[in-house]
């Protein structure tokens, strides 16, 4: 009963972080304007206690997901500290952003993709 307990233990965790991210790097917060002015952004974090480059990570929507809108990209040489925040502005509207991604300010599900092609929604 004991060995059956901290099997379940062990899925429950692994499932656990799955759910947030890809170890400890997952989407803290999302923001999407709703007005005009104010950039899109999401805010990544590290919840663990060592750095971890995110080069090659990718955020995207619904329109990422089928290939008709753009993912948008983590700049090469990004790292995340440990305990520490990342924020990438998302918006369309901004100036220099041409890669097409924005926030629905009316609700979607955003995914997260690591370097090799695993995601996590929000």
């Amino acid at each position: 009963m004991k060995r059956a307990s901290l099997v379940l233990m062990a899925m429950l965790l692994a499932l656990a972080m799955t759910q947030t991210g890809f170890g400890q790097v997952m989407m803290n917060e999302i923001y999407s304007r709703g007005v005009t002015g104010a950039l899109d952004w999401i805010e990544i974090y590290n919840a663990g206690g060592t750095s971890v480059d995110i080069t090659g990570y990718k955020i995207y929507d619904i329109g990422g997901q089928g290939g008709t809108k753009a993912k948008k990209l983590f700049p090469s040489g990004t790292i995340l500290s440990a305990h520490g925040f990342y924020v990438i502005v998302t918006d369309t509207n901004s100036t220099g952003l041409t890669d097409g991604f924005g926030l629905s300010s009316t609700g979607e599900t955003v995914w997260l993709e690591n370097a090799t092609g695993q995601s996590s929604t929000a």
